[in-house]
């Protein structure tokens, strides 16, 4: 082979690994697939919502981890990446709230068509004119 047709090879390898991801689309913790792909003991179950394995903690199908290095401002998911967290027993419901409450706020903008879907003025329709962190108006 010629140094340009090993030139043009090692390009379509390098395209090839980029349209090919190695990670795998992000999944809660399943007992059932790992006892599945690594065997009925791989797991230890501590109760119906607590597992241990390859000595790491999962509950509610999360994995457990400790830091201090939680800066609850700062974690503002996009609605698909909350999903894996919202039913989780383990987050606390005001924390949960919280974060709702700045994921809304972050999608809109001022200018925004609104519907007031709850309150005393529940049903009316309007625009966003300003937004102080959580509340618009």
């Amino acid at each position: 082979a010629t140094a340009g047709e090993k030139r043009k090879r090692s390009k379509e390898k390098d395209r090839a690994k980029r349209n090919h991801p190695t990670r795998p689309d992000p999944a809660l913790f399943d007992a059932q697939i790992v006892a599945a792909a690594w065997g009925s003991r791989a797991a230890k179950k501590r109760s119906n919502r607590e597992f241990i394995f390859k000595r790491k903690t999962y509950m509610d199908g999360l994995q457990c981890l400790v830091t201090d290095q939680f800066y609850r401002k700062e974690a503002i998911p996009t609605p698909s990446e909350f999903e894996f967290f919202r039913l989780s027993q383990v987050i606390p419901p005001e924390f949960i709230k919280h974060t709702t409450d700045v994921m809304a706020a972050r999608r809109l903008e001022i200018g925004d068509s609104v519907k007031i879907v709850a309150g005393e003025a529940q049903g009316a329709v309007g625009k966003v004119l300003n937004i102080h962190y959580t509340q618009a108006s």
